[in-house]
C-alpha cells in the first residue's frame, strides 16, 4: 500500500507542475475595406438663358443640336442629353479629361453665341412635354380626313418663329403613302396638348386612328430617312 502513495504522490506532483494550456490564437482581423474607386464620369447641367424662341416661347431644334455637337466634339464629354423645352442641357463628362464643368460653357456658346449659361452642378430630373389629349385640334381633322388606305401615314410639322435656323431642311418626296401637313404652332396654340413637341421643328407621325408612330426633330438625317419613313408606313396600315 504504501508504495501506492508514493506513486499516486509522484502523479499529483507531476500534474501540478505541468504548465498550463496556452489559449487558442485570436482570429486574424478582418482586413480593411479597400476606398471605393472615384466615379469615372459626372453629370453636369447647363441652363440656357435667352436662347432664340418664338414669341410665345418655342425653342429651336437647330440650335440645340448644334449645341450639342459642339460639346461632343470637346475632349471629355461623354454624351449630352437636350432639354430644350426647359432650357436645360445635361451632359456626361469623363472626370480625369474634364476637372470643371464650367470649362464646357465657351463650347456652348460656340453654337449659341447670344445665349447665356449657367452652370447648375448636378442635374435635377427634367420632364419633357407629354400628350395631354388625344382629341384632334380643328386644324389637324383635314389630314386625318385626307388619310386612307393607300395614304396610311399622316406627318405633321411642328413650325413656330423662332429663329432662321428653325427651318430645318427637309426631303422633297414624302411619297405617295403619305399625307404631309404643316402647323403653325404661333397660330395654332390648341394643338400643343395633342402634338406636345418639345422645341421646333417637330415633325410628329400618326396612322389614320391617331396613335403617334414616331417623331424627327430638327435635323433628318438623310442617310436613315428612307428606311425610317419605310418603317413608320408599314406600321400605319
Amino acid at each position: 500500500m504504501a508504495w501506492r502513495r508514493v506513486c499516486w504522490g509522484l502523479l499529483l506532483a507531476a500534474s501540478c507542475s505541468r504548465e498550463p494550456a496556452a489559449p487558442p490564437p485570436a482570429p486574424a482581423a478582418a482586413p480593411a475595406p479597400a476606398p471605393p474607386e472615384p466615379p469615372e464620369f459626372r453629370d453636369a447641367a447647363f441652363r440656357i438663358v435667352g436662347d432664340s424662341r418664338s414669341p410665345s416661347g418655342w425653342a429651336c431644334w437647330v440650335c440645340y443640336q448644334d449645341t450639342r455637337d459642339s460639346l461632343e466634339s470637346t475632349p471629355g464629354v461623354k454624351d449630352v442629353t437636350l432639354y430644350p423645352d426647359a432650357g436645360i442641357i445635361v451632359v456626361r463628362m469623363l472626370m480625369k479629361d474634364v476637372a470643371d464643368a464650367a470649362g464646357l460653357v465657351p463650347a456652348i456658346r460656340r453654337a449659341m453665341p447670344a445665349a447665356g449659361v449657367e452652370p447648375q452642378g448636378e442635374p435635377e430630373p427634367v420632364s419633357r412635354p407629354m400628350r395631354l389629349t388625344r382629341e384632334l385640334p380643328r386644324v389637324l381633322r383635314g389630314a386625318f380626313v385626307e388619310a386612307s388606305e393607300e395614304r396610311p401615314l399622316i406627318v405633321i410639322k411642328c413650325v413656330a418663329a423662332a429663329c432662321a435656323r428653325c427651318d430645318a431642311p427637309e426631303p422633297d418626296e414624302w411619297g405617295d403613302e403619305v399625307v404631309r401637313v404643316d402647323v403653325d404652332l404661333e397660330t395654332n396654340p390648341e394643338a400643343g396638348p395633342c402634338l406636345a413637341p418639345e422645341a421646333v421643328p417637330e415633325w410628329i407621325c400618326f396612322d389614320r386612328q391617331g396613335n403617334e408612330l414616331g417623331r424627327w426633330r430638327g435635323r433628318i438625317d438623310p442617310r436613315r430617312f428612307q428606311d425610317q419613313l419605310a418603317g413608320m408606313v408599314a406600321a400605319a396600315r
